[in-house]
């Protein structure tokens, strides 16, 4: 790559995170590495787009499947970015973050926290106490202690970022429901019913004023499954159904998701049918 001006290289940059954009992960992921394994000089700009296309790299490659791979690419663009010069400092926190992430989904909470907690203070540094930016990077560091059962730390971290995206000016930004559904999850596991049920209820509310109605559906499903958790039989097979119809009008009836909420909708109508037999 040395041999390549500047305008080459990012253009190469650029065409192999288009490919990840629309979805095509796997030639996305075959050129950037290319890309990252040829030789590159030492200037700002170059150290930026190897950064860039490593931390492609690793997005991609996790969402392929190869943890390893994708976490050793993100950890080689945040070494890339140790003590670059200032500008390239918003481009290092983001690479943390995402790295912040892969940890957390492979259980390794310790590196995920600190990778997470220095992106954290980087956004706080660069962009304001109150910056969306330093929301984005909590929510991220929450991951970790929720993994790790420290659901304390994991809702006061969430309870801040989504203070920080309810405080900016114009519409709620749509993160806030993701907010709520972690939330809903945090008192579910301690317990507290209830309230997880609670901010489920507030999630659905909130995503029904959005377009993404797969986001709805989602929250429905976990409202749902709260619910049926809870013994409140006839709710809970409402909000179920009512997430399975819009999955099949989305064309998602076969997902994942819709599966798992389709088993719960199941149980809950034997319950039902259980009672009117008593």
């Amino acid at each position: 790559m040395a041999e390549q001006s500047s305008e080459a290289r990012a253009q190469a940059v650029r065409s192999a995170l288009d490919l990840m954009r629309e979805g095509k992960l796997r030639e996305s992921a075959d050129e950037l590495g290319a890309l990252t394994a040829g030789a590159w000089d030492a200037t700002p700009e170059a150290v930026r787009l190897r950064a860039l296309a490593l931390d492609g790299l690793g997005r991609a490659r996790v969402a392929l499947g190869d943890a390893a791979g994708g976490i050793a690419a993100l950890r080689e663009a945040a070494g890339s970015l140790n003590g670059a010069e200032a500008s390239l400092l918003p481009l290092r926190c983001h690479v943390l973050q995402n790295l912040c992430f892969a940890l957390s989904e492979t259980g390794a909470t310790d590196e995920s926290a600190a990778a997470g907690e220095e992106a954290a203070r980087l956004a706080e540094r660069l962009y304001g106490a109150e910056s969306p930016e330093l929301a984005g990077a909590l929510f991220r560091l929450s991951a970790a202690p929720y993994r790790a059962r420290d659901f304390a730390r994991a809702e006061a971290l969430i309870l801040r970022a989504k203070a920080i995206w309810e405080a900016q000016a114009g519409p709620v930004p749509q993160q806030v429901g993701t907010c709520l559904n972690n939330l809903g999850r945090i008192h579910e596991e301690l317990g507290d019913m209830a309230g997880g049920i609670g901010f489920h209820r507030e999630a659905v509310a909130f995503r029904r004023t959005l377009p993404d109605r797969e986001d709805l559906a989602f929250s429905l499903g976990n409202l749902g499954v709260a619910l049926a958790q809870d013994g409140q039989w006839r709710e809970a097979r409402t909000a179920l159904e009512e997430a399975l119809e819009i999955y099949g009008a989305i064309g998602k009836g076969e997902s994942r998701e819709a599966r798992g909420y389709a088993a719960n909708l199941d149980i809950c109508r034997r319950a039902l049918a259980e009672e009117r037999n008593l």
